[in-house]
């Protein structure tokens, strides 16, 4: 597994269908040394709304950081700065693609997407 003073990945579907099954599905990513996972992709709304919540709610549980999706625009749009050995770090995650409407709204969670305004 990955190691060194910051680790970040990229996750989509296995992960977010996380609450079909009881939540055992990266329930240990945190003892890879995950520190921040970038959400925004065209998989991560596959197990709807509750899904997204659930992928959330479990890297956060384990102490990870999340980028890229949200409850909100805003949230989804949020920068994740993490501070290692004396420097800031910030993190964006945008997808390209996606299925039409996945994008974040102002009080929907969704994905935050590249889309010019």
């Amino acid at each position: 597994m990955p190691s060194g003073d910051l680790v970040t990945y990229c996750r989509n579907s296995i992960l977010s269908l996380s609450r079909f099954i009881a939540g055992k599905n990266g329930s240990e990513l945190s003892l890879a040394g995950f520190d921040v996972m970038a959400l925004a992709n065209n998989h991560i709304l596959d197990a709807g709304y509750e899904g997204l919540a659930d992928t959330m709610k479990l890297l956060r549980s384990q102490g990870i950081s999340t980028v890229g999706a949200g409850s909100s625009l805003s949230e989804a749009r949020a920068a994740t700065i993490i501070q290692r050995a004396g420097a800031k770090i910030g993190f964006l995650s945008f997808a390209s693609v996606f299925p039409t409407g996945c994008e974040a709204r102002a009080a929907v969670p969704r994905l935050a997407a590249c889309l010019e305004d």
